[in-house]
């Protein structure tokens, strides 16, 4: 009977316990955290990381139910909120960035507003994101990925980094911090024979 009991126990906590699992974020990479000075970087991205056709595709998108509009100062309003919720902008950066902005976007869903995801992968775990911890001061650097949330005003995009960024910053500031130190281009342009490059995109 026991043998039974522990049977039946088993079958119904381990399909739990995976699924859990499966839900799990990956982590970013981290390659170094040190005090060095980040190289100067423009307020506007090269148009190699952002091509002004691959921006008018994605304004494209602002008239669709993948973004809700939101005004300016609203987008200030969530993000000074938001500075001060642990899971948002934690104390440690750590490579949690895709914890962060799973929660800010569902926390922006239960708003009812709809946002994104800009994602940054490097392949063959080779990049140079570097971006400095809005808590700590210190320079981060992600050699595989960077995960953050997006969202849409008038104008455009806004990034929403927590973490990185002490307010929201447009599309083509944030590219241009990231390309500051790491070649950039749009997921759709990647080419077999680029080298050294990272590449973003938005979902």
């Amino acid at each position: 009977m026991k043998f039974i009991w522990t049977f039946f126990l088993l079958t119904i906590l381990l399909p739990v316990t995976y699924a859990q699992a499966s839900e799990q974020h990956e982590l970013s990479i981290i390659k170094s955290i040190d005090e060095l000075d980040l190289p100067p970087s423009y307020n506007e991205s090269s148009e190699k990381a952002l091509p002004h056709e691959d921006y008018l595709d994605l304004l494209k998108l602002l008239h669709t139910d993948d973004f809700t509009i939101l005004t300016e100062s609203r987008v200030r309003d969530l993000f000074s909120t938001l500075k001060s919720n642990p899971r948002a902008r934690m104390r440690v950066a750590g490579g949690k960035c895709s914890y962060r902005r799973s929660y800010i976007q569902g926390h922006l869903r239960n708003l009812g507003i709809s946002s994104g995801r800009l994602y940054i992968q490097c392949p063959s775990r080779r990049g140079r994101l570097r971006l400095i911890d809005q808590v700590t001061g210190r320079r981060y650097t992600f050699s595989n990925f960077h995960d953050t949330n997006i969202v849409a005003v008038q104008a455009g995009y806004k990034v929403m980094d927590l973490q990185f960024k002490d307010g929201p910053v447009s599309l083509s500031h944030y590219l241009a911090e990231v390309e500051a130190s790491q070649k950039l281009k749009p997921l759709r342009n990647r080419a077999s024979e680029d080298s050294g490059y990272c590449y973003w995109s938005i979902r």
